[in-house]
């Protein structure tokens, strides 16, 4: 385990007991059962002062610099068109990748109670965002069949820029699990039911060899590059798995979090 400063803290594990998880934004069916949770305690070292020792090839994170602005009550057509191709930017930079495509973002607000059309609470679930038949599903579904069964000939990766907005991040940061620290067998397929279209995601039981990481009052002009997903299978870090915390070394009265989320998809030549 690493040797960083840590807190100790909860996050929620997939129960191996429970039933097969599946998670609904559509009115289920009336025999849905929903996906039961393992609370368990972690701890999660703190890398700040050493965050360039972690690399996305190593560990499946990194944490970079970000220079450009967006607020919470941007419009999506000018998140589209002003964030998405700075995004884009970055991860090209960060990645050396030929192609990188943005196509969805999320704002989050520990100040949420619910879903609001405008930003959505923070996730408490470990989880991964694609699994091996998710993540080329997702490349037809945003770029089309015929350019999907170009770019997928390629190397390619799901990376997500997660950044704080309008202030630093005083309570519920992101803890990442390092990539390398789990099996094939943390993983569980759940089954994702959009109004729209259906897919899947991970969600992650718990293994005592995880090693959970985070960066302490993470500032707005900090990003965390999250690989979600890498085509590659050479040894290189493939998963970033995450969640929420509660910290406990939070002041008493912490500004609620707030946080964007950009999801890219990188292509290698």
């Amino acid at each position: 385990m690493a040797s960083e400063p840590f807190v100790v803290s909860s996050v929620n594990y997939l129960d191996p007991n429970g039933p097969p998880p599946a998670l609904y934004w559509r009115l289920p069916p009336a025999d849905a059962k929903e996906p039961q949770w393992e609370p368990r305690d972690i701890e999660v070292h703190d890398i700040r002062g050493h965050e360039h020792d972690y690399t996305m090839e190593e560990h499946g994170f990194e944490v970079t610099s970000i220079d450009f602005e967006v607020d919470i009550k941007t419009d999506k057509a000018t998140v589209q068109s002003e964030y998405y191709p700075a995004c884009c930017e970055l991860v090209k930079k960060a990645t050396g990748a030929s192609e990188v495509y943005a196509f969805d973002y999320n704002f989050r607000s520990s100040a949420v109670t619910e879903y609001d059309e405008v930003a959505d609470k923070p996730a408490y679930l470990v989880h991964n965002d694609y699994t091996e038949a998710s993540a080329p599903q997702r490349v037809a579904i945003e770029l089309g069949e015929a350019e999907a069964k170009r770019l997928l000939k390629k190397r390619f990766a799901f990376i997500n820029v997660w950044r704080p907005i309008n202030h630093t991040v005083e309570d519920l940061p992101l803890g990442v699990i390092a990539s390398k620290s789990t099996a094939p067998e943390d993983y569980v397929t759940c089954a994702m039911y959009w109004p729209d279209r259906d897919g899947e995601t991970w969600m992650v039981k718990h293994n005592p060899a995880h090693e959970w990481f985070y960066l302490s009052r993470m500032r707005t002009d900090e990003a965390l590059l999250l690989k979600c997903y890498d085509s590659a299978t050479d040894g290189r870090a493939r998963y970033a798995p995450h969640s929420a915390f509660e910290d406990p070394t939070a002041p008493p009265n912490a500004r609620p979090r707030e946080s964007v989320e950009c999801r890219t998809v990188a292509f290698f030549d």
